[in-house]
Protein backbone atom coordinates (compact mmCIF):
# COMPACT_ATOMS: atom_id res chain seq x y z
CA UNK A 1 0.00 0.00 0.00
CA UNK A 2 1.34 3.44 -0.98
CA UNK A 3 1.55 6.55 1.20
CA UNK A 4 -0.73 8.58 -1.09
CA UNK A 5 -3.43 5.91 -0.95
CA UNK A 6 -3.26 5.82 2.86
CA UNK A 7 -3.42 9.62 2.95
CA UNK A 8 -6.70 9.67 0.99
CA UNK A 9 -8.28 7.06 3.27
CA UNK A 10 -7.18 9.01 6.41
CA UNK A 11 -8.62 12.24 4.99
CA UNK A 12 -12.00 10.53 4.60
CA UNK A 13 -11.81 9.00 8.08
CA UNK A 14 -11.16 12.27 9.94
CA UNK A 15 -14.30 13.76 8.39
CA UNK A 16 -16.51 11.32 10.30
CA UNK A 17 -14.36 10.08 13.19
CA UNK A 18 -13.04 12.22 16.04
CA UNK A 19 -9.28 12.25 16.48
CA UNK A 20 -9.59 10.61 19.91
CA UNK A 21 -11.21 7.46 18.45
CA UNK A 22 -9.34 7.35 15.13
CA UNK A 23 -6.60 4.95 16.21
CA UNK A 24 -9.04 2.42 17.73
CA UNK A 25 -11.25 2.64 14.63
CA UNK A 26 -8.34 1.93 12.30
CA UNK A 27 -7.10 -0.95 14.42
CA UNK A 28 -10.34 -2.90 14.18
CA UNK A 29 -12.06 -1.62 11.03
CA UNK A 30 -9.06 -0.95 8.74
CA UNK A 31 -6.23 -3.20 9.99
CA UNK A 32 -4.23 -2.79 6.79
CA UNK A 33 -4.14 1.01 7.29
CA UNK A 34 -3.33 0.57 10.99
CA UNK A 35 -0.43 -1.77 10.07
CA UNK A 36 0.92 0.79 7.57
CA UNK A 37 0.76 3.55 10.20
CA UNK A 38 2.53 1.37 12.78
CA UNK A 39 5.31 0.46 10.36
CA UNK A 40 5.68 4.11 9.27
CA UNK A 41 5.92 5.18 12.94
CA UNK A 42 8.69 2.68 13.61
CA UNK A 43 10.69 3.60 10.49
CA UNK A 44 10.66 7.32 11.27
CA UNK A 45 11.03 7.02 15.05
CA UNK A 46 7.83 8.96 15.78
CA UNK A 47 6.28 9.32 19.22
CA UNK A 48 2.73 8.07 18.60
CA UNK A 49 0.20 7.04 15.89
CA UNK A 50 -1.30 10.55 15.96
CA UNK A 51 2.03 12.12 15.02
CA UNK A 52 2.46 9.46 12.33
CA UNK A 53 -0.92 10.23 10.75
CA UNK A 54 -0.10 13.95 10.90
CA UNK A 55 3.06 13.24 8.89
CA UNK A 56 1.16 11.23 6.30
CA UNK A 57 -1.64 13.79 5.96
CA UNK A 58 0.77 16.76 5.62
CA UNK A 59 3.51 15.08 3.51
CA UNK A 60 6.17 15.69 6.17
CA UNK A 61 9.57 14.14 5.43
CA UNK A 62 11.56 14.93 8.59
CA UNK A 63 11.01 16.20 12.11
CA UNK A 64 10.60 19.99 12.15
CA UNK A 65 13.31 22.06 13.86
CA UNK A 66 12.57 24.93 16.21
CA UNK A 67 12.26 28.25 14.39
CA UNK A 68 11.76 30.31 17.49
CA UNK A 69 13.35 33.53 18.65
CA UNK A 70 16.79 31.94 19.04
CA UNK A 71 17.80 31.26 15.44
CA UNK A 72 20.67 29.02 16.49
CA UNK A 73 18.34 26.55 18.22
CA UNK A 74 18.41 23.11 16.60
CA UNK A 75 15.95 21.24 18.86
CA UNK A 76 13.10 19.24 17.33
CA UNK A 77 9.60 20.48 18.09
CA UNK A 78 7.11 18.71 20.36
CA UNK A 79 4.02 17.16 18.72
CA UNK A 80 0.77 18.42 20.22
CA UNK A 81 -2.31 17.07 18.40
CA UNK A 82 -3.48 15.75 15.05
CA UNK A 83 -5.28 19.02 14.26
CA UNK A 84 -2.76 21.39 15.87
CA UNK A 85 0.43 19.71 14.69
CA UNK A 86 3.69 20.81 16.34
CA UNK A 87 4.46 23.53 18.85
CA UNK A 88 5.66 26.76 17.16
CA UNK A 89 8.94 26.60 19.11
CA UNK A 90 10.79 24.53 21.68
CA UNK A 91 10.24 25.09 25.41
CA UNK A 92 13.40 27.18 25.83
CA UNK A 93 12.64 29.49 22.90
CA UNK A 94 8.90 29.83 23.62
CA UNK A 95 9.44 32.36 26.39
CA UNK A 96 11.42 34.60 24.02
CA UNK A 97 8.79 34.67 21.27
CA UNK A 98 7.26 38.18 20.78
CA UNK A 99 3.72 36.86 21.26
CA UNK A 100 4.72 35.14 24.52
CA UNK A 101 6.44 38.29 25.73
CA UNK A 102 3.35 40.35 24.92
CA UNK A 103 1.07 37.92 26.75
CA UNK A 104 3.33 37.97 29.82
CA UNK A 105 3.41 41.77 29.75
CA UNK A 106 -0.39 42.01 29.57
CA UNK A 107 -0.77 39.54 32.45
CA UNK A 108 1.77 41.46 34.54
CA UNK A 109 0.10 44.84 33.98
CA UNK A 110 -3.31 43.35 34.73
CA UNK A 111 -2.21 42.32 38.24
CA UNK A 112 0.43 45.02 38.78
CA UNK A 113 -0.31 48.30 36.92
CA UNK A 114 3.19 49.61 37.76
CA UNK A 115 4.80 46.53 36.25
CA UNK A 116 8.16 45.46 37.69
CA UNK A 117 8.38 48.81 39.52
CA UNK A 118 5.53 47.80 41.79
CA UNK A 119 6.79 48.10 45.42
CA UNK A 120 5.41 44.65 46.25
CA UNK A 121 7.44 43.05 43.43
CA UNK A 122 10.58 44.99 44.34
CA UNK A 123 10.24 43.99 48.00
CA UNK A 124 9.64 40.36 47.06
CA UNK A 125 12.81 40.37 44.94
CA UNK A 126 14.88 41.71 47.81
CA UNK A 127 13.46 39.17 50.28
CA UNK A 128 14.09 36.26 47.90
CA UNK A 129 17.64 37.44 47.21
CA UNK A 130 18.42 37.87 50.91
CA UNK A 131 17.07 34.42 51.66
CA UNK A 132 19.04 32.76 48.86
CA UNK A 133 22.27 34.80 48.71
CA UNK A 134 22.34 36.97 51.84
CA UNK A 135 22.40 40.23 49.83
CA UNK A 136 19.77 42.54 48.32
CA UNK A 137 20.53 41.52 44.73
CA UNK A 138 22.02 38.32 43.22
CA UNK A 139 24.50 40.48 41.31
CA UNK A 140 26.06 41.45 44.65
CA UNK A 141 26.70 37.83 45.65
CA UNK A 142 30.33 36.68 45.37
CA UNK A 143 29.24 33.25 44.12
CA UNK A 144 27.30 34.84 41.25
CA UNK A 145 30.19 37.16 40.39
CA UNK A 146 32.58 34.21 40.36
CA UNK A 147 30.26 32.11 38.21
CA UNK A 148 29.77 34.96 35.74
CA UNK A 149 33.52 35.47 35.48
CA UNK A 150 34.16 31.74 34.94
CA UNK A 151 31.45 31.50 32.28
CA UNK A 152 32.78 34.52 30.43
CA UNK A 153 36.31 33.11 30.52
CA UNK A 154 35.09 29.70 29.34
CA UNK A 155 33.18 31.07 26.37
CA UNK A 156 35.25 34.08 25.31
CA UNK A 157 38.73 33.70 26.81
CA UNK A 158 40.71 36.67 28.12
CA UNK A 159 39.07 39.10 25.69
CA UNK A 160 35.72 38.68 27.46
CA UNK A 161 32.81 40.70 26.10
CA UNK A 162 35.25 42.80 24.07
CA UNK A 163 35.91 39.84 21.80
CA UNK A 164 35.39 40.52 18.05
CA UNK A 165 32.77 37.75 17.78
CA UNK A 166 30.54 39.46 20.35
CA UNK A 167 31.01 42.87 18.75
CA UNK A 168 30.12 41.41 15.35
CA UNK A 169 27.04 39.71 16.80
CA UNK A 170 25.87 43.00 18.33
CA UNK A 171 26.25 44.78 14.99
CA UNK A 172 24.52 41.98 13.05
CA UNK A 173 21.59 41.93 15.50
CA UNK A 174 21.22 45.73 15.36
CA UNK A 175 21.23 45.70 11.54
CA UNK A 176 18.64 42.91 11.47
CA UNK A 177 16.33 44.61 13.99
CA UNK A 178 16.84 48.30 13.22
CA UNK A 179 18.69 48.55 9.90
CA UNK A 180 21.64 50.37 11.53
CA UNK A 181 24.81 49.17 13.28
CA UNK A 182 23.59 50.46 16.66
CA UNK A 183 20.14 51.41 17.91
CA UNK A 184 21.40 54.85 19.01
CA UNK A 185 21.85 55.73 15.32
CA UNK A 186 18.08 55.58 14.74
CA UNK A 187 16.64 59.02 14.01
CA UNK A 188 13.84 58.58 16.56
CA UNK A 189 16.38 57.68 19.26
CA UNK A 190 18.49 60.72 18.37
CA UNK A 191 15.42 62.96 18.48
CA UNK A 192 14.36 61.59 21.88
CA UNK A 193 17.90 62.07 23.21
CA UNK A 194 18.01 65.69 22.02
CA UNK A 195 14.55 66.42 23.44
CA UNK A 196 15.51 64.99 26.85
CA UNK A 197 18.73 67.05 26.92
CA UNK A 198 16.87 70.20 25.88
CA UNK A 199 14.20 69.68 28.56
CA UNK A 200 16.74 68.94 31.29
CA UNK A 201 19.78 71.09 30.41
CA UNK A 202 18.77 73.33 27.50
CA UNK A 203 21.47 71.90 25.16
CA UNK A 204 21.68 69.24 22.42
CA UNK A 205 24.99 67.75 23.60
CA UNK A 206 25.54 66.61 27.19
CA UNK A 207 29.21 67.61 27.00
CA UNK A 208 28.15 71.26 26.63
CA UNK A 209 27.04 71.19 30.28
CA UNK A 210 30.13 72.47 32.20
CA UNK A 211 29.68 70.35 35.33
CA UNK A 212 29.14 67.20 33.24
CA UNK A 213 32.13 67.90 30.99
CA UNK A 214 34.30 68.37 34.08
CA UNK A 215 33.07 65.14 35.64
CA UNK A 216 33.42 63.01 32.51
CA UNK A 217 37.17 62.65 32.05
CA UNK A 218 39.04 60.63 29.47
CA UNK A 219 40.69 58.89 32.40
CA UNK A 220 37.71 56.53 32.68
CA UNK A 221 39.20 54.21 30.09
CA UNK A 222 42.84 54.98 30.86
CA UNK A 223 42.29 53.25 34.20
CA UNK A 224 40.90 50.00 32.81
CA UNK A 225 42.59 46.87 34.25
CA UNK A 226 43.96 45.96 30.82
CA UNK A 227 45.57 49.37 30.40
CA UNK A 228 47.04 49.36 33.90
CA UNK A 229 48.58 45.98 33.08
CA UNK A 230 50.07 47.54 29.95
CA UNK A 231 51.50 50.43 32.01
CA UNK A 232 53.13 47.90 34.34
CA UNK A 233 54.68 46.00 31.40
CA UNK A 234 56.10 49.19 29.84
CA UNK A 235 57.74 50.11 33.14
CA UNK A 236 59.16 46.61 33.64
CA UNK A 237 60.47 46.56 30.05
CA UNK A 238 62.93 49.30 31.07
CA UNK A 239 64.17 47.36 34.10
CA UNK A 240 62.17 49.62 36.42
CA UNK A 241 59.57 49.09 39.12
CA UNK A 242 56.40 51.19 39.48
CA UNK A 243 56.42 52.64 43.00
CA UNK A 244 53.45 55.03 42.86
CA UNK A 245 49.97 54.47 41.45
CA UNK A 246 49.27 55.37 37.83
CA UNK A 247 46.56 58.05 37.64
CA UNK A 248 46.41 59.70 34.21
CA UNK A 249 48.75 60.29 31.30
CA UNK A 250 49.32 63.87 32.49
CA UNK A 251 50.28 62.96 36.06
CA UNK A 252 53.71 62.00 37.37
CA UNK A 253 54.67 58.47 38.31
CA UNK A 254 57.46 57.38 40.62
CA UNK A 255 59.64 54.49 39.43
CA UNK A 256 62.52 52.60 40.98
CA UNK A 257 65.58 51.44 39.03
CA UNK A 258 66.19 47.73 39.66
CA UNK A 259 69.90 48.18 38.93
CA UNK A 260 70.80 50.90 41.46
CA UNK A 261 67.58 51.15 43.56
CA UNK A 262 67.33 54.84 42.72
CA UNK A 263 63.81 56.40 42.69
CA UNK A 264 62.88 59.17 40.27
CA UNK A 265 59.70 60.91 39.05
CA UNK A 266 58.55 61.45 35.46
CA UNK A 267 55.34 62.40 33.64
CA UNK A 268 53.68 59.31 32.18
CA UNK A 269 53.40 61.04 28.78
CA UNK A 270 57.14 61.69 28.82
CA UNK A 271 57.82 58.12 29.96
CA UNK A 272 55.74 56.73 27.11
CA UNK A 273 57.40 59.07 24.64
CA UNK A 274 60.85 57.55 25.15
CA UNK A 275 61.83 58.86 28.59
CA UNK A 276 61.95 56.82 31.77
CA UNK A 277 65.63 55.85 31.72
CA UNK A 278 67.35 55.96 35.10
CA UNK A 279 69.33 59.25 35.17
CA UNK A 280 71.85 57.69 37.57
CA UNK A 281 72.68 54.58 35.54
CA UNK A 282 72.18 56.10 32.10
CA UNK A 283 72.95 59.82 32.29
CA UNK A 284 72.71 59.93 28.48
CA UNK A 285 71.21 57.30 26.19
CA UNK A 286 73.16 58.53 23.13
CA UNK A 287 70.16 57.83 20.87
CA UNK A 288 69.84 54.20 21.97
CA UNK A 289 66.68 53.08 23.74
CA UNK A 290 66.74 50.59 26.59
CA UNK A 291 64.71 48.03 24.59
CA UNK A 292 67.00 48.41 21.60
CA UNK A 293 69.99 47.69 23.84
CA UNK A 294 68.19 44.61 25.20
CA UNK A 295 67.74 43.26 21.67
CA UNK A 296 71.38 43.93 20.77
CA UNK A 297 72.53 42.18 23.95
CA UNK A 298 70.28 39.19 23.21
CA UNK A 299 71.93 38.76 19.81
CA UNK A 300 75.47 39.34 21.15
CA UNK A 301 74.92 36.65 23.78
CA UNK A 302 74.58 34.15 20.91
CA UNK A 303 78.22 34.91 19.91
CA UNK A 304 77.03 36.97 16.97
CA UNK A 305 78.83 40.24 16.27
CA UNK A 306 76.56 43.26 15.97
CA UNK A 307 77.16 46.91 15.08
CA UNK A 308 74.87 49.72 16.23
CA UNK A 309 73.38 52.83 14.65
CA UNK A 310 74.83 52.33 11.17
CA UNK A 311 74.25 55.10 8.60
CA UNK A 312 76.58 53.84 5.87
CA UNK A 313 74.42 51.02 4.46
CA UNK A 314 71.22 52.82 3.43
CA UNK A 315 72.26 56.46 3.80
CA UNK A 316 70.83 58.83 4.89
CA UNK A 317 68.75 56.39 6.99
CA UNK A 318 70.05 54.74 10.15
CA UNK A 319 69.85 51.05 11.03
CA UNK A 320 69.66 50.28 14.77
CA UNK A 321 71.33 46.86 14.74
CA UNK A 322 73.29 45.30 11.88
CA UNK A 323 74.48 41.67 11.73
CA UNK A 324 76.85 41.57 8.77
CA UNK A 325 77.58 37.85 9.06
CA UNK A 326 73.89 37.03 8.52
CA UNK A 327 73.06 39.95 6.20
CA UNK A 328 70.28 40.89 8.63
CA UNK A 329 69.39 44.27 10.13
CA UNK A 330 67.00 44.86 13.05
CA UNK A 331 64.98 48.01 13.69
CA UNK A 332 63.41 48.71 17.08
CA UNK A 333 60.66 51.29 16.54
CA UNK A 334 59.59 53.23 19.60
CA UNK A 335 55.98 54.28 19.02
CA UNK A 336 56.63 57.92 19.89
CA UNK A 337 59.64 58.31 17.59
CA UNK A 338 58.16 56.53 14.56
CA UNK A 339 54.58 57.84 14.35
CA UNK A 340 52.41 60.62 12.98
CA UNK A 341 49.54 62.67 14.41
CA UNK A 342 48.55 63.26 18.02
CA UNK A 343 51.14 65.31 19.89
CA UNK A 344 54.10 64.17 17.76
CA UNK A 345 56.28 67.23 16.94
CA UNK A 346 56.34 68.16 13.25
CA UNK A 347 60.10 67.47 12.95
CA UNK A 348 59.61 63.89 14.22
CA UNK A 349 56.64 62.83 12.06
CA UNK A 350 57.33 59.77 9.90
CA UNK A 351 55.59 59.58 6.52
CA UNK A 352 53.55 56.66 5.24
CA UNK A 353 56.45 54.92 3.48
CA UNK A 354 59.23 55.57 5.99
CA UNK A 355 59.49 51.99 7.24
CA UNK A 356 58.80 50.53 3.79
CA UNK A 357 61.56 52.63 2.23
CA UNK A 358 64.13 51.32 4.73
CA UNK A 359 62.95 47.76 4.09
CA UNK A 360 63.26 48.08 0.31
CA UNK A 361 66.65 49.79 0.52
CA UNK A 362 67.93 46.91 2.68
CA UNK A 363 66.56 44.36 0.22
CA UNK A 364 68.33 46.17 -2.63
CA UNK A 365 71.73 45.63 -0.97
CA UNK A 366 71.00 42.00 -0.07
CA UNK A 367 69.98 42.54 3.55
CA UNK A 368 66.84 41.37 5.32
CA UNK A 369 65.32 43.98 7.62
CA UNK A 370 63.27 42.89 10.65
CA UNK A 371 61.17 45.75 12.05
CA UNK A 372 60.02 45.36 15.67
CA UNK A 373 57.49 47.74 17.16
CA UNK A 374 57.97 48.79 20.79
CA UNK A 375 54.68 47.24 22.02
CA UNK A 376 55.63 43.85 20.54
CA UNK A 377 58.80 43.75 22.63
CA UNK A 378 56.85 44.80 25.73
CA UNK A 379 53.78 42.56 25.35
CA UNK A 380 55.15 39.61 23.37
CA UNK A 381 58.84 39.52 24.29
CA UNK A 382 58.86 35.73 24.51
CA UNK A 383 57.44 35.41 20.97
CA UNK A 384 59.73 38.09 19.52
CA UNK A 385 62.83 36.43 21.02
CA UNK A 386 61.78 33.06 19.59
CA UNK A 387 61.27 34.51 16.10
CA UNK A 388 64.50 36.50 16.21
CA UNK A 389 66.59 33.50 17.24
CA UNK A 390 64.94 31.39 14.53
CA UNK A 391 65.84 34.02 11.91
CA UNK A 392 69.45 33.93 13.16
CA UNK A 393 69.60 30.10 13.09
CA UNK A 394 69.98 30.11 16.88
CA UNK A 395 66.59 28.73 17.84
CA UNK A 396 66.43 27.08 21.27
CA UNK A 397 62.93 25.72 20.73
CA UNK A 398 62.35 21.99 21.12
CA UNK A 399 62.08 20.26 17.74
CA UNK A 400 59.02 18.11 17.09
CA UNK A 401 58.15 16.39 13.79
CA UNK A 402 54.62 17.08 12.55
CA UNK A 403 54.26 13.39 11.58
CA UNK A 404 54.23 12.61 15.31
CA UNK A 405 51.40 15.06 15.95
CA UNK A 406 47.63 14.91 15.52
CA UNK A 407 45.25 17.57 14.20
CA UNK A 408 42.00 18.50 15.95
CA UNK A 409 39.32 21.12 15.47
CA UNK A 410 39.68 23.69 18.24
CA UNK A 411 37.01 25.23 20.42
CA UNK A 412 36.61 28.99 20.32
CA UNK A 413 38.27 29.31 23.73
CA UNK A 414 41.30 27.16 22.78
CA UNK A 415 41.90 29.09 19.58
CA UNK A 416 41.36 32.50 21.12
CA UNK A 417 43.66 31.99 24.12
CA UNK A 418 46.47 30.53 21.98
CA UNK A 419 46.41 33.44 19.52
CA UNK A 420 46.14 36.07 22.25
CA UNK A 421 49.23 34.60 23.90
CA UNK A 422 51.42 33.76 20.91
CA UNK A 423 50.39 35.72 17.79
CA UNK A 424 51.78 39.25 17.46
CA UNK A 425 48.43 40.50 16.09
CA UNK A 426 46.32 38.61 18.62
CA UNK A 427 42.99 36.92 17.92
CA UNK A 428 40.69 37.34 14.93
CA UNK A 429 37.25 36.07 13.95
CA UNK A 430 37.46 32.79 12.04
CA UNK A 431 35.14 30.01 10.90
CA UNK A 432 37.54 27.05 10.92
CA UNK A 433 40.09 26.62 13.72
CA UNK A 434 42.64 23.82 13.44
CA UNK A 435 45.24 22.87 16.05
CA UNK A 436 48.16 20.48 15.97
CA UNK A 437 48.83 18.53 19.18
CA UNK A 438 51.84 16.66 20.48
CA UNK A 439 51.21 14.53 23.58
CA UNK A 440 48.00 16.55 24.20
CA UNK A 441 49.91 19.85 24.12
CA UNK A 442 48.63 22.42 21.60
CA UNK A 443 51.68 23.47 19.58
CA UNK A 444 50.33 25.32 16.53
CA UNK A 445 47.12 26.91 15.28
CA UNK A 446 45.86 27.69 11.78
CA UNK A 447 42.55 29.49 11.25
CA UNK A 448 40.41 30.23 8.19
CA UNK A 449 37.50 32.56 7.44
CA UNK A 450 35.13 32.23 4.47
CA UNK A 451 33.57 35.01 2.40
CA UNK A 452 31.60 33.74 -0.64
CA UNK A 453 31.81 30.96 -3.24
CA UNK A 454 34.21 28.84 -1.14
CA UNK A 455 36.70 31.74 -1.04
CA UNK A 456 38.76 31.35 2.15
CA UNK A 457 41.38 33.45 3.89
CA UNK A 458 44.09 31.86 6.00
CA UNK A 459 43.77 34.39 8.84
CA UNK A 460 46.28 33.20 11.43
CA UNK A 461 49.10 30.71 11.69
CA UNK A 462 51.35 30.60 14.71
CA UNK A 463 53.35 28.16 16.80
CA UNK A 464 54.14 27.82 20.48
CA UNK A 465 57.40 29.77 21.00
CA UNK A 466 58.94 26.91 23.00
CA UNK A 467 58.54 24.41 20.14
CA UNK A 468 59.67 24.17 16.54
CA UNK A 469 57.24 21.88 14.72
CA UNK A 470 58.81 20.65 11.49
CA UNK A 471 56.16 20.48 8.76
CA UNK A 472 53.29 21.80 10.91
CA UNK A 473 52.05 24.44 8.44
CA UNK A 474 52.04 21.96 5.57
CA UNK A 475 50.21 19.31 7.59
CA UNK A 476 47.54 21.76 8.77
CA UNK A 477 46.96 23.17 5.27
CA UNK A 478 46.73 19.69 3.70
CA UNK A 479 44.20 18.72 6.40
CA UNK A 480 42.08 21.76 5.53
CA UNK A 481 42.24 21.08 1.78
CA UNK A 482 41.22 17.43 2.23
CA UNK A 483 38.40 17.98 4.70
CA UNK A 484 36.73 21.19 3.50
CA UNK A 485 35.31 22.34 0.17
CA UNK A 486 37.28 25.30 -1.19
CA UNK A 487 38.04 27.04 -4.46
CA UNK A 488 40.51 29.74 -3.43
CA UNK A 489 42.69 30.45 -0.40
CA UNK A 490 44.38 33.80 0.18
CA UNK A 491 46.67 34.97 2.97
CA UNK A 492 48.82 37.94 3.90
CA UNK A 493 52.44 37.96 5.07
CA UNK A 494 53.56 40.91 7.24
CA UNK A 495 56.63 42.35 5.48
CA UNK A 496 58.08 43.56 8.79
CA UNK A 497 58.64 39.92 9.75
CA UNK A 498 58.27 37.78 6.65
CA UNK A 499 59.67 37.59 3.14
CA UNK A 500 57.08 34.98 2.15
CA UNK A 501 59.29 31.87 2.17
CA UNK A 502 56.74 29.77 4.07
CA UNK A 503 53.97 30.58 1.60
CA UNK A 504 56.22 29.66 -1.33
CA UNK A 505 56.97 26.30 0.33
CA UNK A 506 53.23 25.66 0.84
CA UNK A 507 52.46 26.20 -2.84
CA UNK A 508 50.98 29.71 -2.72
CA UNK A 509 51.63 32.21 -5.50
CA UNK A 510 52.41 35.89 -4.87
CA UNK A 511 49.30 37.81 -5.98
CA UNK A 512 50.10 41.42 -5.04
CA UNK A 513 51.90 43.70 -2.58
CA UNK A 514 49.73 45.98 -0.43
CA UNK A 515 50.44 49.54 0.63
CA UNK A 516 51.61 50.20 4.22
CA UNK A 517 48.85 49.90 6.81
CA UNK A 518 48.55 51.98 9.98
CA UNK A 519 47.81 51.32 13.64
CA UNK A 520 46.63 53.73 16.34
CA UNK A 521 48.10 54.10 19.81
CA UNK A 522 47.41 56.52 22.63
CA UNK A 523 45.24 56.98 25.75
CA UNK A 524 43.63 53.74 26.86
CA UNK A 525 45.03 51.57 24.04
CA UNK A 526 47.07 48.57 25.08
CA UNK A 527 49.92 48.64 22.57
CA UNK A 528 48.53 49.36 19.09
CA UNK A 529 45.01 48.99 17.73
CA UNK A 530 44.09 48.41 14.07
CA UNK A 531 42.73 51.37 12.11
CA UNK A 532 39.43 49.57 11.30
CA UNK A 533 38.37 50.01 14.94
CA UNK A 534 38.57 53.79 14.45
CA UNK A 535 36.75 54.41 11.19
CA UNK A 536 35.11 57.82 11.09
CA UNK A 537 31.62 56.36 11.58
CA UNK A 538 32.82 54.95 14.92
CA UNK A 539 34.21 58.26 16.24
CA UNK A 540 30.92 60.07 16.88
CA UNK A 541 31.25 59.65 20.65
CA UNK A 542 34.51 61.63 20.72
CA UNK A 543 34.29 65.23 21.91
CA UNK A 544 36.25 66.44 18.87
CA UNK A 545 33.97 64.78 16.29
CA UNK A 546 32.74 67.00 13.48
CA UNK A 547 31.39 65.90 10.10
CA UNK A 548 33.80 68.17 8.20
CA UNK A 549 36.88 66.67 9.91
CA UNK A 550 38.74 63.59 8.63
CA UNK A 551 39.45 60.47 10.68
CA UNK A 552 43.10 61.56 11.13
CA UNK A 553 42.10 65.07 12.25
CA UNK A 554 39.64 63.75 14.85
CA UNK A 555 42.13 61.19 16.20
CA UNK A 556 44.87 63.83 16.43
CA UNK A 557 42.59 66.17 18.38
CA UNK A 558 41.88 63.26 20.74
CA UNK A 559 45.67 62.83 21.32
CA UNK A 560 45.98 59.56 19.37
CA UNK A 561 48.92 58.95 17.03
CA UNK A 562 49.36 56.34 14.30
CA UNK A 563 52.30 54.31 13.04
CA UNK A 564 52.70 52.77 9.58
CA UNK A 565 53.98 49.26 8.91
CA UNK A 566 55.71 47.97 5.76
CA UNK A 567 52.63 46.59 4.00
CA UNK A 568 51.83 42.94 3.27
CA UNK A 569 52.57 40.32 0.64
CA UNK A 570 49.26 38.90 -0.60
CA UNK A 571 49.42 35.21 -1.53
CA UNK A 572 46.84 33.15 -3.38
CA UNK A 573 46.16 29.46 -4.03
CA UNK A 574 43.46 28.11 -6.37
CA UNK A 575 42.30 24.61 -7.23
Amino acid sequence: MEREEVKKILEECIKTIKAKGLVISLKYKKPNIYQFVSQFQSEHDLSCPMETMYWILNDIQKKPICKGYNKKCIKTLKFRHLHDGYSPSCKNCAISLPETQQKMKESLLKNHPLGFKDPAILQKRVETSRKKYGVDSPNQAESVKKKRKETKLEHWGKAGFAHPNIKKKRVDTAIEKYGVTHHTKLEEVQDKKRKTLQDKYGVDNIMLVPEVAKKVSRSWYENRPGYLEYVQKIVESKNLELVSDYKTSHAKITVKCKKCNNNFEILWNSFQQGGGVCPHCYPSSFGKSFQESEIAKLISNENIEVTRNRRDLISPYELDIVIESKKIAVEHCGLWCHSSGGEIPANMIKDKKYHLTKLEMCNNIGYRLITIFEDEWILYKRVVISRLLYSLDKSKSKKVAARNCVIRNLSFKEKSEFLLNFHLQGDKISKINLGIFYEDILLAVMTFSESVNLYFELERYCCHPDYRILGAASKLLVFFKRNYNWNTIISYADRRWSSGNLYNQLGFQLDSITEPNYWYWGPGIKGRSHRLKFRKDKLREFNSFKENLTEFQIMSLEKFAWIYDCGNLKYKMSK
